[in-house]
């Protein structure tokens, strides 16, 4: 609702465009996270073969909905913004260490 009134007032073409940035950046974060997990994934010697011919790139084609175009121009797009691919990658890091202390966890509680 408050959407549409700011839509009839004409005001709302700013802040829908910037709620559209902010969840591109967000897509962004989570490619680039479930792409460091893929990476790591790849260095296991046992992966399930059903599996084996989508790990990679045509993980995120069939996933998201995106072809290679589309990312290749996100990607540019964010390299020509600096401030704004380090803020994605900061989060991804961050995301990187929750997962690696979640780990630790399991792992000193085994032992």
């Amino acid at each position: 609702f408050l959407m549409q009134a700011m839509r009839d007032f004409g005001m709302g073409k700013d802040l829908m465009a910037i709620n559209i940035q902010r969840e591109a950046q967000n897509l962004m974060e989570q490619i680039l996270y479930e792409a460091t997990l893929l990476e790591v994934i790849n260095t296991f010697s046992n992966k399930n073969p059903k599996f084996t011919p989508i790990i990679g790139v045509p993980y995120f084609y069939i996933k998201y909905g995106i072809d290679s175009l589309q990312l290749a121009q996100n990607e540019i797009y964010y390299t020509k913004n600096p401030r704004i691919y380090e803020k994605i990658h900061k989060k991804v890091l961050l995301k990187l260490e929750k997962l690696r202390d979640s780990f630790n966890l399991l792992t000193k509680d085994k032992n």
